[in-house]
This record gives structure tokens, sequence and C-alpha cells, in this order.
């Protein structure tokens, strides 16, 4: 939806004669261009819950390759929304970075409320053990 917005306002800023229009053409452009480019090469973006090896799988920041860690390590947060509240309690996961500056993974599992999300991960995790199998629990 926003590639779609961004080129709209590129070809639309073609036909004006104003200095502030002029920048936001270029903005546009930039944007329009970048998205696109990151629409065709984007890597596979998966979400995984390894209940076996207790590992779970986010997606990386843009390029970078998924990342796969113990479930025990994972740093869990959830949004606080916009100004009305729309899109608070989403159930977030930080992706680890040497800096401070952390970026968040949207993992919601189908609830849609940070608190059934987390139990619901932790029982699936924690469901089985390493000795057992699948077979042994239903």
């Amino acid at each position: 939806m926003f590639l779609g917005i961004s080129w709209l306002i590129v070809i639309s800023g073609l036909f004006s004669n104003d200095t502030f229009d002029l920048y936001v053409f270029i903005f546009s452009s930039v944007l329009a261009v970048f998205f696109t480019v990151y629409y065709f090469t984007k890597p596979k973006k998966e979400q995984i819950l390894n209940r076996r090896d207790g590992l779970i799988t986010f997606t990386g920041f843009y390029w970078q390759k998924n990342i796969t860690m113990p479930f025990a390590a994972c740093l869990f947060a959830y949004s606080t929304g916009g100004e009305d509240g729309t899109g608070a309690y989403n159930l977030e996961v930080i992706r680890p970075s040497k800096s401070k500056l952390n970026t968040l993974d949207d993992f919601g599992v189908g609830q849609g409320y940070c608190y059934k999300d987390m139990s619901l991960i932790c029982w699936y995790i924690g469901m089985l053990t390493k000795n057992d199998s699948i077979s042994t629990q239903f």
C-alpha cells in the first residue's frame, strides 16, 4: 500500500512548480525506489516454534537472515499502540543486537492479545521435553 502511495506522489510531483513539491517528489522517489527494490529482493521471512529443540525462529531486519535462538534466551515485549490504543498489547520479540537500539518483530500467533499469545507459546514450547515425542503426548 505504501509503495502505491509513494508512486502516486512521484507521478503527481512531475507536474508541479512549487519548491516544497519538489522536495516531496524527491523524497517519495527515493522511498518508491527503495521499497520496489526491497519487494523484489527480500529474503523469505519465517516465524518458527521448534518445540523439540526448544528453539524459536523469527525474522531479521530487512535483508538480514532469520534469527534462531533458544526460547529461554528470547526477550518479548508488547506494543503500546497509537494515540487511541489501536494496536496495543500485540506480542513482539526483541531482536538481539550489539547496539542499544533494538528492533522489534511482531510475533503474534493469532490471539491478538500479548498475554494469550505468550501463554500459548510457553505452553507449546514447554509441552514436550527432550525425551518425549509427539506420539506419547496424545
